[in-house]
């Protein structure tokens, strides 16, 4: 699967304006992006269809409906998993296809709990749009360095707050997250689901991308092992433009 399903986070914001390749930037998308067609959707397909997710977190496009094809999921191994395909744009929809019982730990996808009637909506709704594999070309935000998107400028601080768990089996460092827009002279927080995007434990990577029709797209991915679990995934959510 994806990054041992590490979480990851996609935000996207209409207006203004893992072993996953992403360019070493921090100077932000080019406005003028959108990325580029990458290939087949085949291979993505067949991912799905064995319960793993394609390499990038936004994998295909339509055109004619102006949505992006998102491969979201959370798992852990104490807290089962959930792997989907959110529709991202015009025409926002999502289907579930893997959940894991909740009776048991989750160490990688069992065959018999994919949805096989969700996979074939999916696959329906991708042929549907006109969907074309995409490469949407993310760039990196780094803690501590402010990026370009666009007119707007964003940074990101990801600050040590302290230890968590027990001395005697095992502790952990704890962190707070947090994206800033400038608006004008002024910085403001970038509202982001904080249980996904600033998870207080593990690793998190941010990046930055446009679409073709110029919605602006944030996405996180993360991954943490703690004493007796461990896991990530990812996520998906649209915003209102950052400086209205």
């Amino acid at each position: 699967m994806r990054r041992t399903l590490p979480l990851s986070l996609l935000i996207v914001a209409c207006g203004g304006g893992a072993a996953r390749p992403i360019a070493p930037a921090n100077h932000g998308v080019d406005p003028g992006g959108g990325g580029a067609p990458a290939g087949s959707l085949d291979e993505a397909r067949a991912a799905l269809a064995r319960g793993e997710a394609p390499d990038a977190i936004c994998f295909a496009w339509s055109a004619s409906t102006r949505t992006a094809a998102c491969a979201v999921d959370e798992s852990s191994i104490q807290g089962g998993a959930t792997l989907a395909v959110r529709f991202l744009g015009d025409r926002p929809a999502e289907h579930v296809y893997y959940q894991h019982p909740e009776d048991r730990q989750f160490f990688g996808v069992e065959a018999e709990f994919i949805d096989q009637a969700a996979l074939a909506a999916i696959d329906q709704a991708l042929r549907d749009g006109g969907f074309v594999a995409w490469d949407f070309a993310p760039r990196e935000l780094a803690p501590g360095v402010e990026g370009q998107l666009g007119a707007i400028a964003l940074r990101r601080t990801r600050t040590a707050t302290g230890t968590d768990g027990d001395p005697m089996t095992g502790v952990w460092d704890t962190f707070t997250d947090t994206v800033e827009a400038r608006c004008g002279g002024a910085w403001r927080p970038v509202a982001l689901p904080a249980t996904s995007f600033a998870s207080p434990i593990g690793e998190v990577t941010i990046a930055t991308l446009t679409t073709p029709a110029g919605q602006l797209v944030f996405t996180a991915s993360w991954h943490y092992g703690i004493e007796g679990d461990s896991g990530g995934g990812a996520d998906a959510v649209a915003l209102p433009a950052l400086c209205p």
